[in-house]
């Protein structure tokens, strides 16, 4: 029953029902996530093309030397320390940076 009338249409009945459940399931407004009343600001382009890039071996390095030397990656048990000794190596060879930072 829509607006007193008897619908048996398929096609109609159809159509009335995913328009009742597209109007529920649309945004009517532009939502922003918030957190203790903290906007979230949209990625520019350039953010959005930071974000995907490949690993630079310059960035990879760099955030290998600011983590804490006695620290591991993981359950390997391979530490910063390590990675920073033999860094000369393991840069040339790129097989064990390549695995981590793909």
């Amino acid at each position: 029953m829509i607006s007193g009338f008897w619908k048996e249409d398929l096609i109609i009945v159809k159509e009335i029902i995913k328009d009742f459940y597209k109007s529920k399931m649309s945004a009517h407004e532009d939502i922003r996530f918030k957190l203790d009343n903290v906007e979230f600001k949209p990625l520019t382009n350039l953010d959005n093309r930071l974000r995907i890039e490949p690993f630079t071996m310059e960035e990879v390095k760099k955030a290998i030397w600011n983590r804490e030397s006695s620290k591991s990656l993981g359950p390997d048990g391979v530490s910063f320390s390590f990675v920073k000794k033999h860094w000369e190596l393991l840069e040339k060879g790129r097989i064990w940076c390549s695995t981590i930072f793909p």
